[in-house]
């Protein structure tokens, strides 16, 4: 049986370096199922940008321990649609958001993410249940 891919976001990826009981965190609890857990090109962006010096190796570590998406021609055309349709329902989100939410698109992954109340706004995306 194949395994599942799951598209993490930013947000489960910082929970996971700040919280000192990692055991309860999202990433762990997903990492424990067996899934495949990836991040989009985006998240890498993101996260990278949050690096200090103290905390460098951790983040690089945690990066290099799961697969790398792409965003790529099918994820831009898609986030242009989601891009459009939130912004004609005076609805926008941050625009990494909607980048990341088309990467889990275009590579019919479900999202990890602890910020669903901007992510819930994107119709057809789907979220993993935990």
């Amino acid at each position: 049986m194949e395994k599942r891919v799951i598209l993490l976001d930013t947000s489960v990826l910082i929970e996971a370096l700040r919280n000192k009981n990692k055991q309860a965190t999202m990433l762990y609890t997903l990492a424990s199922r067996g899934d495949v857990l990836a991040v989009s090109s985006i998240t890498v962006y993101e996260f990278r940008n949050g690096m200090t010096s103290v905390n460098q190796a951790l983040c690089e570590q945690v990066l290099n321990s799961m697969k790398a998406v792409p965003f790529d021609d099918t994820a831009a055309h898609i986030a242009s649609s989601i891009y459009r349709t939130l912004k004609s329902e005076h609805n926008l989100i941050d625009i990494a958001d909607i980048l990341i939410a088309a990467t889990a698109m275009a590579h019919n992954a479900p999202i990890a993410t602890l910020n669903t109340r901007h992510f819930q706004r994107i119709a057809g995306l789907t979220f993993v249940a935990l």
